[in-house]
């Protein structure tokens, strides 16, 4: 089941809880909403892969835009933690 994320926003917050969530389309979409400033992904199934995916978006496919990301109950590692939180301090 493919996830409609407008329903899920409020005000500039994205967040998705207990929901499987393609990256590739999340960026897709984020990249079209720029008012979204912050991201929370609760239980969202976040593995390192994902995580890896969620760190280029973030450095390389310019979403400046994102200034807070919540990644709770996540399996991304310490590496992807560390780098994600560097790349949302220096954007």
């Amino acid at each position: 089941m493919e996830v409609d994320f407008n329903q899920y926003v409020n005000s500039n917050t994205l967040e998705l809880n207990n929901l499987y969530v393609y990256m590739e389309k999340l960026v897709n979409f984020l990249q079209k909403k720029q008012n979204i400033t912050s991201l929370t992904l609760s239980n969202c199934y976040i593995d390192a892969q994902c995580g890896e995916v969620l760190n280029e978006a973030l450095e390389n496919i310019n979403l400046p835009n994102i200034t807070e990301c919540k990644l709770t109950s996540s399996i991304i590692g310490a590496e992807g933690s560390i780098a994600i939180t560097k790349l949302l301090k220096n954007g």
